[in-house]
Parts: C-alpha cells; structure tokens; sequence
C-alpha cells in the first residue's frame, strides 16, 4: 500500500521534471497501473525501471512498459549501469523501436547509436560492452566506425556531432 501514497508524488514529480527514467517499486498490480500512468505523463519519454526484492516476479509490469528491473541487492554500479541503459532505450535504441531520422548521409546502425547513446550517459566502453552483451574489442570497433562516418577522432566529438545533427536525443552543442 507504500505505493498509494507515493504515487500522487511520483506522478506529480514525473510531470514536474520529465524524467529519462523513473525507479518504481515491485508492488504487484498497482505498479503496472502506475507504469501506464507516467508513461502517459511524460509523453511515452520515460522509461521505468522496476526495482524489488524478487523482480522477476514482476513479469506483468515488465511487459506493460517497464524497461527492466533493479533487485534490492544491486550495487551502486549496477544501478548506474541500468539506469544508463534505461535511459538509451527510453531513446528508442535498445527496445527496438526505429532509430531517430539520420542526418542526410549519414548512415548509423542501431548498435552505434546504443553505443553511443551509453557514452553520452557516461558509460565507459567495458561498461558499455557488459550493457549491450559484447566484447570489449566489438565496441572499439564500432567507435571506430562511428568516427569514420561522423569524421571525428574522439568520443566525445562524435556525441556531440550525433546530438547537433539530431541521430541522439540531447540538445544540440551550442
């Protein structure tokens, strides 16, 4: 019954913020009414992360919206780690929605795109390889084709350059 007294709070906080991600509790089927509800509020914009003592018991939640879950136990690294990824998907890169419209010319595969939604969250590339399920020497490589095609020689330049021409959600550098 916690959540019935933090949801006025939470939705109310949701509206007041929006959000990239939004950390609910495990409360049975009050959370997936309440997934529904901040989706509605932050223009589908959000993505929620549930986190409990048994999260997988949350299967009806995960499949109303619910980007992933947390277990109570987690550390503060794997909090950060599903946030960040949260966060990416919320942008349409990992739950397989359509990439946002490339800039003319350029051509960027959804999983450059993840990598480098995840770098732009602060991930490094071993966090961001563990997030996606891949190598260490994959994500290097896909660096390297991110620069060839954005023509940049760095991390941070190839972010910036994929939020002005609009292939990362973000404000564009100014």
């Amino acid at each position: 019954m916690r959540i019935a007294y933090l949801a006025p709070r939470i939705l109310e906080s949701v509206q007041r913020i929006l959000p990239d991600v939004v950390i609910l509790p495990v409360q049975g089927n009050t959370t997936v009414s309440l997934i529904g509800r901040v989706r509605d509020i932050s223009r589908e914009s959000a993505s929620v992360l549930l986190v409990g003592e048994d999260p997988g018991r949350a299967g009806a939640p995960a499949a109303e919206g619910a980007a992933g879950t947390i277990p109570w136990c987690a550390t503060a690294e794997e909090v950060e780690l599903a946030v960040a990824v949260a966060a990416t998907a919320g942008a349409g890169l990992i739950r397989g929605r359509p990439a946002p419209a490339a800039a003319p010319g350029v051509r960027m595969s959804v999983r450059e795109l993840e990598v480098m939604g995840l770098a732009a969250h602060g991930l490094t590339n071993s966090s961001a390889a563990r997030a996606l399920s891949l190598s260490e020497a994959t994500v290097k490589t896909y660096w390297r084709r991110i620069f060839r095609k954005l023509d940049v020689h760095d991390r941070t330049t190839a972010v910036a350059a994929a939020m002005s021409m609009g292939l990362l959600p973000g404000r564009p550098p100014r």
